[in-house]
């Protein structure tokens, strides 16, 4: 597989599982001071910039945007906001109603009271609009307790009204017709780039809405074999450092 060489303007990049090998897993820092070098280059117009997109909260995306000098907007609780970092402007998605938010506070009622002692977890905080549940066990227990903790929440969320993926540490629960593919067409409406001008970089199935609609995707080694099956390029390398191999390569195309 190789990356597409037509034209790039934006490369937009999951978080965990990307530039972060997970939730409780320490950072490797020698990767990420080179994708900082590169932003730093994007801000003098010699290199593609590149953006965050992740189910986490405003706080997480902007520690993680201010690491690596990222100041264009990026897409924040699966496509419910942008947050501009240069602004610092939150942004909400249009089709986001006050219903929406209300209908998701009862959701959370629900599951606390059904879904706790089948599948002990805990809800992730600082979250506007989204759902986000992370089972109680230890990093590397996460992956099975993920996918026992996503079916019983499939049994409680009414797919007319809310959309649930999961990542590699959590459950995530988003109003219908908010994804990370919607987040991307918001954030080309608000930048004024085309989709077909990204590049998209994820690795769990939570991330195809977005991979799918890029103009290019990629993925780093670590991806789940799904990503890997559909993107248009897989790094030898995982996590941070696939992300650079990937970055790399497409500045150098």
């Amino acid at each position: 597989m190789t990356l597409n060489k037509n034209k790039i303007s934006l490369i937009v990049c999951d978080i965990e599982g990307c530039i972060s090998p997970g939730k409780g897993r320490p950072l490797d820092l020698a990767p990420l001071a080179q994708i900082e070098k590169h932003n730093q280059l994007a801000q003098k117009g010699e290199a593609i910039p590149l953006v965050l997109c992740s189910g986490r909260p405003q706080a997480f995306i902007e520690a993680f945007a201010q690491m690596l000098a990222v100041t264009l907007p990026c897409i924040c609780e699966n496509g419910a906001f942008l947050y501009d970092m240069g602004k610092d402007k939150f942004i909400r998605h249009p089709h986001i109603t006050n219903e929406h938010i209300q209908n998701l506070k009862k959701l959370k009622n629900l599951l606390e009271c059904e879904v706790q002692s089948k599948v002990p977890h805990k809800i992730e905080p600082g979250k506007e609009i989204c759902l986000s549940l992370n089972p109680i066990t230890e990093p590397k227990y996460y992956s099975p307790k993920i996918k026992e903790l996503f079916e019983q929440v499939s049994r409680y969320v009414d797919p007319d009204l809310f959309f649930i993926t999961h990542s590699a540490s959590a459950v995530d629960i988003t109003p219908k017709g908010i994804d990370k593919a919607a987040g991307l067409h918001f954030l080309s409406e608000i930048m004024d780039i085309p989709i077909k001008e990204m590049l998209g970089i994820g690795d769990t199935a939570g991330d195809l809405p977005f991979l799918r609609i890029a103009g290019c995707s990629a993925a780093p080694s670590n991806a789940t074999e799904v990503v890997c099956r559909e993107v248009n390029y897989v790094s030898s390398q995982p996590h941070a450092y696939g992300v650079f191999d990937i970055i790399s390569k497409i500045n150098n195309s």
